[in-house]
C-alpha cells in the first residue's frame, strides 16, 4: 500500500515542479500511456496570448490560442488557472471561434480540469477529469485588436500576445535584471502546467499504469512527436525521465531536452533531480535562448523541498529558489496589471 500511494505522490510533484506533456482530441481519451492524437492543426500563424486575473479564489492566468488572425472562423483553446497558498485549479477547454464585424463568438465542445492539492493522501486526488459539453457551451465578446502593442481586449479582459509578454520578461527595460530569470521559471510551469491538464488520468491512481512504459505524445502547436516520458521502479528507487524535442505549446517558445528525478522509497519519497532544458523565446523584434538546469533540486515526499533551478539566459545564469514553484509565487502581475474576474 506505501508503494501504492508513493506512486500516486510521484505524479502530484511532477504537476507542481512543471513536468510532462501530452493534449487532448475531440474523440475521448486513449488507453493510458499511450499517445493522444492532436485535435487540431495549429501551425506557424497559431498565437497565444494570456491575461492575468484576481478574484475571490486566488491569483489567475488565462491563455487564449487561436489557429490564424485569418478571420472570420477557426479553431481556439482556452486554458485558466487560478492558485493559492494550497492548490492549483487548472481548466483546458477546446473548441472553435467566429468573428463577425467586431463581435466574437467562441464555442467550446470538450474540457479537461486538474485539481493539485497539498494533501496527506494524494489518493483522494481524482487526477484529470473530462468532460463532452453537450450542448457547446458558447460565449460572445466585443472583440478590438491592437497590432502595435500585441493586445487583444474581449470586452473588460486585455489579453497581452505571446511575443509581447516574452519582450517583458526578458528585456531589462521591462524586466528588472534580478526578476527575469524568475519570471522565465514560470513561464516553463505555466507552459508545462497545460499540456499536464491534458493527460488522461493525471494525478490520480490511474497514472499508475504509466509505469514501466516510455510514451510519446504530440505537441499542440507544430504537431510533430515531441515529448516523451518515461518511469521506472525497482524494489526501492523509481526514476522518472521526461524528454523534450523541438516542444512547443505556447506560441515561439520551443524546449529542448531532459531531465530526470530519482527518489528512494524507504526514505520519505525523498531525492534529487537532474537534467537541463534548453529553450528559445522569440519576442517581438529579437529571441532569447538559454536553459533550465535541475540538478541542484532536491525533493522530499515528492515535492520540491530545497536547493535552486539554474537559469540562463543569452549565457548570463541566475540560481532561483525552489519556492518559486509553488501556487503562492504563480502569478504575472509584475507583467501585467491583472483584470479583475
Amino acid at each position: 500500500m506505501r508503494t501504492y500511494r508513493f506512486y500516486c505522490k510521484i505524479f502530484l510533484f511532477i504537476l507542481i515542479t512543471g513536468l510532462g506533456a501530452v493534449h487532448c482530441n475531440l474523440t475521448g481519451y486513449n488507453d493510458l500511456a499511450e499517445p493522444v492524437n492532436q485535435f487540431s492543426q495549429f501551425g506557424e500563424d497559431s498565437w497565444t496570448f494570456l491575461r492575468t486575473y484576481q478574484n475571490e479564489t486566488g491569483n489567475g492566468v488565462e491563455l487564449m490560442t487561436f489557429s490564424s488572425l485569418e478571420f472570420p472562423m477557426g479553431d481556439c483553446t482556452r486554458m485558466t488557472l487560478v492558485a493559492d497558498d494550497q492548490e492549483i485549479f487548472t481548466q483546458f477547454t477546446a473548441g472553435t471561434y467566429s468573428l463577425d464585424d467586431d463581435l466574437i463568438t467562441l464555442t467550446f465542445d470538450i474540457e479537461y480540469e486538474l485539481l493539485t492539492k497539498k494533501i496527506p493522501n494524494p489518493l483522494t486526488v481524482p487526477g484529470t477529469i473530462k468532460r463532452e459539453l453537450s450542448p457547446p457551451r458558447s460565449s460572445r465578446y466585443v472583440w478590438e485588436h491592437d497590432e502595435a502593442d500585441s493586445l487583444i481586449m474581449l470586452n473588460d479582459k486585455t489579453f497581452l500576445r505571446m511575443d509581447g509578454v516574452f519582450d517583458r520578461v526578458f528585456d531589462p527595460s521591462e524586466s528588472p535584471e534580478s526578476s527575469r530569470f524568475t519570471r522565465f521559471l514560470k513561464m516553463i510551469l505555466l507552459n508545462n502546467l497545460g499540456v499536464i491538464t491534458r493527460i488522461p488520468g493525471f494525478s490520480g491512481s490511474d497514472q499508475l499504469q504509466y509505469i514501466n512504459k516510455n510514451t510519446e505524445f504530440d505537441g499542440l502547436l507544430n504537431g510533430s512527436m515531441t515529448f516523451s516520458v518515461s518511469v521506472s521502479s525497482d524494489l526501492s528507487t523509481t526514476t522518472s525521465d521526461f524528454v523534450f524535442r523541438e516542444h512547443m505549446d505556447l506560441a515561439g517558445l520551443t524546449i529542448n531536452g531532459q531531465f530526470s528525478s530519482r527518489v528512494n522509497l524507504n526514505e520519505s519519497a525523498s531525492g534529487p533531480m537532474d537534467g537541463k532544458l534548453n529553450f528559445t523565446a522569440k519576442g517581438s523584434s529579437e529571441s532569447w535562448s538559454g536553459s533550465v538546469d535541475y540538478s541542484n533540486v532536491y525533493i522530499t515526499e515528492t515535492l520540491p523541498s530545497a536547493g535552486t533551478y539554474e537559469i540562463t539566459i543569452d549565457g548570463e545564469s541566475q540560481e532561483v529558489d525552489f519556492s518559486h514553484a509553488t501556487p503562492a509565487e504563480f502569478d504575472f502581475f509584475d507583467i501585467l496589471a491583472p483584470d479583475g474576474n
